[in-house]
């Protein structure tokens, strides 16, 4: 049996988790209005930004997954 993660570990993965949420939420935003929605301003924008942030949102959400599939395992044993 693997060993149970700590409290401060898993709420670290969940919070990291819940801000690839919002990135991706901001990213799909950026992407919907075509660069309008006013979240960035116009010197922080860059050709692809919206992309990334979609992208990197969704890579930031996978912690939550893989602690959901472990304590399903673990439920398991």
């Amino acid at each position: 049996m693997a060993t149970p993660i700590g409290f401060g570990k898993r709420l670290a993965l969940v919070l990291l988790s819940f801000a690839g949420i919002i990135m991706a939420m901001v990213g799909i935003m950026e992407l919907a209005t075509a660069g309008m929605g006013g979240l960035y301003p116009p010197a922080w924008r860059f050709p692809g930004y919206a992309w990334i942030l979609t992208v990197g949102g969704y890579l930031l959400m996978i912690p939550m997954g893989w602690l959901y599939l472990r304590d399903m395992k673990s439920e398991e044993d």
